[in-house]
């Protein structure tokens, strides 16, 4: 049985687009793809679809560098991304085990905390605890902040806009009460006339 395939392509001055699909009835395997580009990067897509599963793949490339992701239906997926920083990926299998990277190391947590791949074995990762000099050093700088941004709300007349605003209402009702005494004192001439 032969495969069928499709495909199309448009240039403008703008950028590229392209696209094509193709399907293998002896297999039950279709693919597709989708396929972009201007003078600012590249972009695109594609899919491959099997009888039983389908993965699908996306990436993007400009001046600042690539990202790509994938995912499966039997719920895999990854992602990573390469810029002038390093680069980064992490990714999870079907069944829930996650992994990550940074410029060539890779951990990977199974649910029991996370460990790292060294010397051809998994080792586990303890997380640093903060010795007290750098806990009293972090509730300082708390303290220090909230005391700044009260500090700052005050200066930018945050306490003294809600006083105006009191004085305001308050000589208002004033006004209204001595103009409402005045129209009755008003109205009661009127009336004998």
């Amino acid at each position: 049985m032969p495969t069928y395939a499709q495909g199309a392509r448009v240039s403008t001055p703008y950028g590229t687009a392209a696209g094509g699909s193709a399907y293998n009835p002896h297999t039950g395997t279709a693919a597709a793809t989708r396929q972009a580009s201007s003078p600012y990067g590249q972009w695109g897509g594609s899919v491959v679809a099997g009888q039983n599963q389908a993965v699908a793949t996306q990436h993007a490339t400009t001046s600042r560098g690539t990202v790509a992701r994938a995912q499966s239906t039997t719920g895999g997926q990854a992602a990573a991304a390469s810029t002038a920083r390093g680069n980064v990926y992490a990714g999870n299998t079907a069944s829930g085990d996650m992994y990550a990277g940074k410029d060539g190391r890779v951990y990977k947590n199974t649910g029991a905390g996370w460990q790292t791949y060294q010397d051809g074995s998994w080792n586990s990762v303890n997380k640093p605890t903060p010795t007290s000099a750098q806990q009293q050093a972090q509730s300082s700088t708390a303290a220090t902040s909230a005391q700044q941004r009260a500090q700052s709300y005050s200066q930018s007349g945050g306490t003294q806009s809600l006083d105006r605003e009191m004085q305001s209402r308050q000589r208002g009702e004033f006004q209204s009460q001595r103009y409402q005494g005045a129209q009755r004192s008003s109205g009661g001439g009127r009336r004998g006339g």
